[in-house]
């Protein structure tokens, strides 16, 4: 007999322990779900517009088999209409606050899947006044549990797969020369080209981040070399999340940013973190001004270099489309989202509302425009 509880963040604290060990044993062991990351962008950007909404599935024993890390955030349409979208912890919804894993699935004991789905999809439906839309982000199209998944909700919901983003990911080799050799000739000339041009340089370091007291410096690179390449200056929220982040990471072991200086200047950086033998390329940018040196191409050698050297199995990018990913990764994973409305009639209602309001401003054809970030 599987039992849903709804916990709020200062529960999920005081069994923060449990939670992580539940997530090790679970179909879908990820940085993303453990506590660190959870709590790390909670405190950072909750608001009056947010609501922990962390469901946990239970068995007979209280064991956790399988959970639902919602948010409740509250999307306004002019003054008077508001939806509440369902979506996973980390999604930040419409402003591009945070990324998270390249697939979500709602992580559960193995076996337990159809039971955990089930149960959860038969919660939802009977607190259906607590929300408007949910939204199933970045489940992996190939997983074995994303078909369980989407059959358990459309017994009890309209569920319709809005769109689909690709994940890149680099397999790596057991060294770093098995991996050069499964490179093609121009990939593997440019990557030996630009990493050993660059080690000839004396005025060239290369920095491995992984302690706390090494934080503060580094982010302040961080951030000099992201506005720099994408004219991008963090919020107040965002600095918060990423001041914490980074100290539980380097608690827990598993922060590991690169930077590459030039005569002292910051050139370029990977700012990311390993666990469960895969390093997550969370953020990489460049100094422009050192664009024909390739900066990025050397630090992400030198990464790859030291990666393969820990015993990292891969390489995720984690969701965007650029070039460089599309060009350096050798195994390519489809996301899919899932997007489901509320059955209550004023949800329907305000889904049709905002919809209309959008098609209205945009003059875009109709689509799924909810789910979009």
């Amino acid at each position: 007999m599987i039992t849903i509880q709804r916990i709020g963040a200062r529960e999920l604290e005081s069994i923060s322990g449990k939670w992580n060990a539940f997530i090790r044993s679970s179909t879908n062991d990820n940085i993303f779900l453990t506590y660190e990351w959870i709590s790390s962008w909670w405190q950072s950007f909750k608001s009056d517009a947010r609501t922990f909404y962390f469901l946990l599935a239970c068995d007979s024993r209280q064991t956790i088999v399988g959970a639902f890390p919602f948010q409740i955030v509250r999307r306004r349409f002019g003054r008077l209409l508001h939806l509440r979208l369902l979506q996973f912890i980390g999604r930040g919804g419409f402003d591009h606050e945070t990324e998270y894993n390249t697939f979500m699935m709602p992580p559960t004991l193995p076996g337990q899947e159809t039971n955990v789905y089930a149960a959860v999809a038969d919660y939802l439906n009977a607190h259906n006044d607590d929300w408007d839309v949910l939204i199933l982000a970045n489940l992996l199209a190939t997983h074995k549990s994303t078909p369980v998944l989407e059959s358990e909700f459309k017994k009890k919901f309209k569920a319709v797969r809005s769109k689909q983003e690709n994940n890149y990911v680099i397999v790596l080799s057991q060294t770093y020369d098995a991996f050069l050799n499964g490179l093609s000739r121009n990939q593997r000339r440019s990557f030996t080209r630009r990493l050993k041009g660059i080690q000839k340089d004396r005025a060239a370091s290369f920095s491995i981040i992984t302690k706390e007291h090494e934080i503060e410096n580094y982010l302040r690179d961080y951030y000099l070399l992201v506005h720099q390449r994408h004219n991008w200056t963090p919020s107040k929220e965002k600095e918060v999340f990423m001041k914490l982040l980074c100290r539980e990471l380097a608690r827990s072991g598993w922060l590991r940013c690169y930077l590459l200086t030039l005569n002292t200047i910051p050139s370029a950086t990977i700012f990311g973190f390993c666990y469960n033998k895969k390093y997550y390329a969370y953020k990489a940018a460049y100094n422009p001004e050192f664009f024909s040196l390739s900066p990025g191409t050397a630090l992400y050698a030198f990464a790859i270099q030291n990666e393969i050297a820990h015993g990292s199995e891969a390489l995720d990018y984690l969701l965007g489309e650029y070039a460089y990913k599309q060009y350096w990764c050798n195994d390519v994973r489809t996301v899919d989202y899932i997007q489901i409305i509320g059955k209550s009639v004023k949800s329907r209602c305000k889904v049709f509302l905002a919809y209309g309001l959008v098609k209205i401003r945009s003059r875009l054809k109709p689509r799924a425009w909810f789910g979009r970030t």
